[in-house]
């Protein structure tokens, strides 16, 4: 490959000046990805959704309107549950509130479950449940250890769903930028996968554009002044192709705009030079990226980016031509976007004849086509979008990308909409914010971006500094715990701001406490077992045996496929993060109270071993689905 890049670059003088030279198809390149099948959901319903349908059956049986979720966790001492009596007020209609309340008790109160019963306080409905439901608990999750946290309601079941994320630049380092935006992209991923669908992830490569040239033009340029930069690009791809890119404006070439401009069009042409210049490139960038991606533990189904949408754009054209919203102006064709807060992506594209809605400084203009032909985002967005739909059977799709870009996405949603590519409410942008650090825009060292290489290292180097005995591969595992903590631990669409010292703490809201909690409770597990009671499969929970906190952990263990449902509906990965970093603070508060194992009893000894096996069930589940490395010793 080194060799084949220095005959292209010896070739490139010749091509730029105008010599023929023959196209290439880079079509047979692009293989379209397969989706990957459902896997097995849970085979029952959950208790919590058990419950819910049994007060709508009894609302219903009183002639009620029930909503579709009718309880809700309870927010106050002594109830577990509560029904949700303002919405059903609401619903129903009625003057007063207390009044209503008292006879929808009266209706519902005869529930014949055993596992609940009602109590009325005000104008609440709280619902008290039983020693028996978290038998119940136990044993549901014991018995579906594997499918446990599925869901068999959900509206993504049995369709064809994608996820695009990550999409770093070719020819550039991955930054913590990407490191944010593929790990927020993997955990919506995982828990896609909970819920029935056909799936696959999809890795929009950032493989077209000027950039392309500028950096051809500057790796000509220092090739003829040293030969040797070629074995620097080899030796540490991404980095030295960023060092290169970044010497565009240091060059001194009076035509180095137009030469940039020059390999960007013959690479719109397919010619053969410049299209396996750019192939080359394309591979050193993807070599780099899967050392990145493999520590992360991160798997694509396709890196197919911009050069493959590139190819979809040209039926888009007359489409938007034939919808009478495409408008010609001198220097490009456009579609005037209108606010409109009736629409749920807030746009609507105006038609020719309604240009004088516009209104500059609140509505936009889209791009579609420059005057000189070339490809831009919005017509390969357009083009990719009808492909992934009309061709593909796609029917929900949800793009991971930085939150700056939501306009531009709601923009792109409702064109795609409008045009009949997609359903409404079926293509989704997950917008995230930036890094921050005192503040500002993270940079390393050295004044740049941070690589994501570099940041991982950098928090595994403080953290073998805080623990002894810490090898660097598991120190590792613990820095993209802490990472992935930090950044899903708050809402996604604000900054967050990095704080090593803060987030590699042992106590708190981080991935170290997290993984600190893992370990420790397997160790228990063993000790447990190491002590004789390696068989608990015929052993019954037994209620004398639990106490008040261990009730609420078996609670909060059962609200593992609601966090899930709720996270994939609102799309809001800090729901898992927050219930796991609960999760945790309950099973160290245990942990720190239970009695020693040589101190048990036989009995109950496999009682606490039964529990901690339901526990460790959903917990081990829920780092999975935050794609958190397993960590083994701390």
């Amino acid at each position: 490959m080194k060799e084949q890049l220095i005959q292209l670059l010896v070739q490139l003088p010749q091509v730029l000046n105008g010599a023929a030279k023959e196209l290439t198809n880079l079509s047979k390149d692009f293989t379209i990805p397969k989706f990957h099948s459902p896997k097995k959901l849970f085979p029952e319903s959950y208790l919590f959704d058990t419950i819910n349908n049994q007060v709508i059956t009894l609302l219903e049986q009183k002639w009620y309107t029930a909503p579709e979720k009718v309880i809700d966790l309870a927010k106050v001492e002594g109830a577990t549950l509560v029904v949700k009596t303002k919405e059903i007020f609401e619903l129903n209609g009625g003057e007063n509130i207390k009044v209503f309340v008292e006879k929808l008790y009266q209706d519902i109160s005869p529930s014949t479950n055993p596992l609940v019963s009602f109590q009325l306080v005000g104008i609440f409905i709280n619902i008290v449940v039983a020693d028996e439901y978290y038998v119940a608990i136990l044993s549901q999750i014991i018995n579906n250890e594997k499918t446990y946290g599925s869901l068999t309601d959900s509206d993504l079941q049995n369709i064809k769903v994608m996820l695009e994320y990550s999409s770093p630049n070719m020819a550039k380092s991955m930054t913590i930028g990407h490191f944010r935006n593929t790990i927020i992209g993997q955990i919506m991923y995982n828990l896609t996968q909970e819920t029935g669908c056909e799936y696959l992830n999809w890795n929009y490569l950032g493989d077209r554009g000027t950039n392309f040239g500028k950096f051809i033009v500057v790796l000509d340029y220092l090739y003829k002044q040293n030969p040797s930069v070629i074995n620097d690009i080899f030796a540490d791809p991404t980095y030295m192709m960023g060092v290169i890119y970044a010497k565009f404006k240091e060059i001194e070439l009076e035509d180095k705009e137009d030469q940039a401009r020059k390999v960007f069009s013959l690479l719109e042409e397919n010619n053969s030079v410049i299209v396996w210049l750019w192939k080359i490139i394309r591979e050193l960038t993807l070599e780099d990226f899967t050392h990145t991606y493999g520590l992360l533990e991160v798997e694509f189904d396709t890196d197919l980016g911009e050069s493959f949408a590139t190819t979809l754009g040209k039926d888009v054209l007359p489409e938007l031509e034939k919808n009478n919203i495409l408008v010609e102006s001198q220097w490009a064709q456009v579609v005037y976007m209108k606010r409109d807060t009736d629409h749920h992506t807030g746009w609507r594209p105006l038609h020719k004849d309604q240009i004088e809605e516009f209104e500059e400084g609140k509505d936009q203009v889209v791009i579609i086509q420059k005057s000189d032909d070339s490809s831009v985002y919005a017509l390969r967005d357009l083009g990719l979008c009808k492909f992934r739909s009309q061709v593909m059977g796609i029917e929900y799709m949800i793009y991971v990308v930085g939150s700056e870009q939501s306009a531009y996405f709601q923009q792109i949603i409702c064109l795609a909409e409008y045009m009949g590519y997609i359903k409404p409410q079926a293509m989704k942008h997950l917008g995230y914010g930036l890094y921050l650090q005192d503040g500002k825009k993270m940079s390393s060292r050295k004044g740049g971006v941070f690589r994501t290489i570099e940041l991982i290292d950098e928090i595994a180097n403080a953290i073998e500094a805080q623990f002894e005995n810490s090898d660097h591969e598991q120190a590792q595992k613990l820095a993209i715990s802490a990472l992935i903590i930090n950044d899903t631990k708050g809402d996604i669409s604000k900054d967050v701001n990095l704080d090593i010292p803060t987030m590699t703490k042992m106590n708190g809201d981080t991935g170290v406490y997290i993984q600190y909690t893992a370990v420790r409770l397997r160790s228990l597990m063993q000790k447990l077992n190491e002590e004789g009671t390696s068989n608990f499969s015929n052993t019954t929970l037994q209620t004398q045996f639990i106490s008040p906190l261990q009730k609420k952990i078996l609670f909060e263990a059962s609200l593992l496929p609601l966090k899930i449902k709720t996270s994939l509906e609102l799309l809001k990965p800090h729901i898992i993060t927050q219930y796991l970093l609960n999760l945790s603070g309950l099973l160290n508060r245990w942990y720190n109270d239970s009695p020693k194992a040589v101190d048990m009893k036989d009995e109950e000894r496999k009682q606490n071993l039964l529990r901690l096996h339901s526990i460790l069930i959903v917990f081990e589940k829920t780092l999975k689905l935050l794609h958190m490395p397993r960590v083994e010793k701390m």
